[in-house]
């Protein structure tokens, strides 16, 4: 499973039920860099993509049915970490901000278990910086 997910400086993902925040720039992008692989989400989600179905886009009302895709799952909630044992990539868009939140991503992304392989900040529409880390199970190459 390969996980992309934004989350605010305390982890913060959901309040209230909803997205603390989305970024026009922060999708454009996922979609330039992920797109290729393929993308499962909720259409609540999907809505702000806009992509078609021809960019190999999988839908979902409830994570389980997404668990044998092979693409990139594009979560705004952390109801994918009841397979944390599946997970073998995350990619993590930073707000470098804090929001009001009351579902937060309280994972350690720490050697021997997972390795940064890319890092970079990207500017977004709403945002003045987002910081990006793409994380993958495993320690580091020798």
């Amino acid at each position: 499973m390969k996980v992309i997910l934004c989350i605010d400086d305390q982890g913060g993902v959901r309040f209230a039920g909803r997205r603390l925040t989305q970024d026009r720039l922060q999708r454009q992008d996922v979609i330039k860099r992920y797109r290729s692989a393929g993308f499962c989400m909720k259409k609540e989600t999907a809505s702000l993509y806009g992509l078609e179905e021809s960019d190999k886009i999988h839908y979902v009302h409830d994570w389980n049915e997404a668990r044998s895709y092979e693409g990139w799952w594009i979560c705004e909630d952390v109801a994918f970490l009841r397979w944390i044992d599946q997970l073998e990539e995350l990619v993590l868009y930073r707000w470098n901000r804090r929001y009001p939140s009351d579902e937060r991503f309280q994972m350690s992304m720490v050697l021997p278990l997972w390795r940064c392989v890319d890092r970079y900040r990207l500017e977004g529409s709403s945002h003045a910086q987002i910081s990006v880390e793409h994380y993958v199970r495993g320690e580091r190459e020798q």
